[in-house]
């Protein structure tokens, strides 16, 4: 599962840091074997009224969509950098260990 808000993360990431090319596979590997799940009104409110409450938190609207996804699935995350995503204390981290 992955949330469209990191699907739109990725292929930017892959078009800045490599190329356009690498970016149009990432995309079309991500659409054959990814469950993407698109938020409704009521779930991006609810983005919305997170981060509201997190005044001091630095991260970003990608990663909080994916913290609550995650934590309201019961699923674990997987991510480059978790430092944003340790301010939820429910959320799981995946590793291979």
């Amino acid at each position: 599962m992955i949330p469209l808000s990191v699907v739109y993360e990725v292929y930017k990431r892959v078009a800045y840091d490599i190329s356009v090319e690498p970016a149009h596979q990432a995309l079309l590997y991500m659409r054959q074997s990814c469950q993407i799940l698109y938020l409704d009104l009521d779930e991006f409110k609810g983005v919305a009224r997170l981060v509201s409450s997190m005044r001091r938190w630095e991260g970003s609207l990608e990663d909080a969509t994916l913290a609550m996804i995650a934590i309201r699935q019961g699923i674990p995350v997987w991510a480059f950098n978790y430092r944003d995503l340790n301010a939820f204390r429910d959320l799981q981290f995946w590793n291979l260990a």
